[in-house]
Parts: structure tokens; sequence; C-alpha cells
């Protein structure tokens, strides 16, 4: 073979070693790219202790995360068959006054699907899957949908839903995987906002008993009233009580807790 028959025969290979070489470093990139995303997203939602904002925060992240336009977080009852509360995000301002008057979904045809079987569901088109039960007047037409359980201590509190990718392909296993992933960092977050419910529950009543029984202080009017400070957490305020002195005179006393 000669020189020129070799450089003839190299560039083709070459090319597409190249070719392929760009593809598999750009799938690298945006794998560490929406890795990186999920850890923030993790981190974000650990911060917040609030359960409203942890459930809000958790729909934001997921439409985020995949590249949604529409998001959702359905709460189950205590029976586990219907949901009791439907976080949405990404609904415009004429969207939601669209809506105005229709109760939120509670769990018929797809949205059912997650709530009989807590597998991932993942649809090109909703209205083509045999569960669909159409939308109510006025709710935006959504085609694809990808929607994952959220597990808290080993019972299923409820499901997380995307819809409508924002470049208008349908939605891959790349973007389930993820959603799975921010589904378990989600019921860890719940639960430790239930927790911490719990303990400034436990908190308050505790404050409620240092309330004083105050005495006659006539002429005077007096009243124990409980009134947590607004930040950070509702729990701490100031102590206070009032008693009469041996020469007659009222005694106040505050202090700061």
């Amino acid at each position: 073979m000669t020189a020129s028959g070799l450089r003839r025969g190299c560039p083709a290979p070459v090319r597409g070693t190249l070719s392929s070489s760009m593809t598999v470093s750009k799938t690298v990139e945006s794998f560490k790219d929406r890795l990186q995303g999920l850890l923030d997203a993790v981190l974000a939602i650990s911060g917040e202790l609030e359960l409203s904002e942890v459930l809000r925060r958790i729909v934001t992240t997921a439409i985020h995360l995949c590249g949604a336009r529409y998001g959702a977080l359905g709460v189950l009852d205590d029976t586990g068959e219907r949901l009791k509360e439907f976080i949405t995000v990404g609904l415009s301002k004429e969207e939601y006054e669209a809506l105005a008057g229709i109760d939120f979904p509670h769990g018929e045809g797809v949205l059912g699907l997650l709530i009989q079987n807590p597998e991932p569901l993942l649809l090109g088109d909703v209205s083509a899957h045999p569960a669909s039960v159409g939308y109510p007047p006025g709710h935006p037409s959504m085609r694809s949908l990808l929607g994952v359980a959220i597990s808290v201590r080993g019972e299923i509190y409820g499901d997380l839903y995307v819809s409508e990718h924002l470049d208008g392909r349908p939605f891959e296993h790349g973007d389930q995987e993820v959603l799975v992933a921010l589904a378990n960092a989600a019921g860890i977050a719940i639960e430790s906002a239930h927790l911490f419910e719990q303990v400034r529950g436990s908190a308050e009543n505790f404050q409620r008993l240092l309330l004083p029984t105050l005495p006659d202080l006539s002429p005077y009017s007096a009243a124990t009233v409980y009134r947590p400070a607004a930040e950070p957490n509702r729990l701490g305020g100031d102590w206070y009580d009032a008693m009469r002195l041996p020469d007659g005179a009222l005694g106040i006393v505050i202090g700061d807790v």
C-alpha cells in the first residue's frame, strides 16, 4: 500500500472516532450537571423545616432537574387510596384562573395508576392510555407524563409528577432515574419536616405550661397570653409574671426566652 493510500484511508475512521468521543464527552458532562443539580437540590430541600415549603420545593426541583414545564405532588390520605392534597408548580396566572372553581384531582384516571401500583410511570401520550379520563375544562393540554412514588418510613406518602418537556421531546429513562433519586431524598426531607413539627408541637405545649396563673390584681386587669416569636420557628418569646408586692404595689417580671 502506498503512502498516499494510507493518507486516503485514515480520515474516515478518525472523524468517526472524534465524533464518537465528542458524543461521549457531552453525555458525561450532561450527567455531571444533572448529578450536581441533584446534590444541590437535596441540600436545599433538606434545609427546609416547614412541611408546606418542603413539598413545594420538591416539585420546583423536579421540574428543574427534568426540564419540565409542569410539576405536581399529590399527598395520599389516611386510606392510601385517594389524594388529600395536590401541590402544583408551573401553571401560569391565566392557567390558574382558568381552573378557578375546579377541585384538584383526587387520584382518578392516569394519576390513580401510581396509587394502585407505586412503580415509575412513563407515558409519551397520556390521552392514549386506557386509564385516561381526560382533563377538566380550562386545564392546559399535557401530553407526556413522568411520575414516581414518594415513600416515608416504608409507607407510600404521595406521588411526584412532571409533565411536558420544555424542548418538546418525551421523557426518557434518564429523566426517570433522576426523579426516582429525588423522590428518595424527598422522603427523608418530608420525614424530617414531620419530626420537626412534632418537636415544635411538644415545645409549644411545654411553653404553654409556663403561662402564669395570675392573682387578683384589682383594680388592674390582666390576662395570660401565649404568643410565640414569629421567627425563626415560632418558638421562644418573652416570659412574664405579675404579683402583689408586700407593700401592695403591683410587680411585673419580664424575661426573654
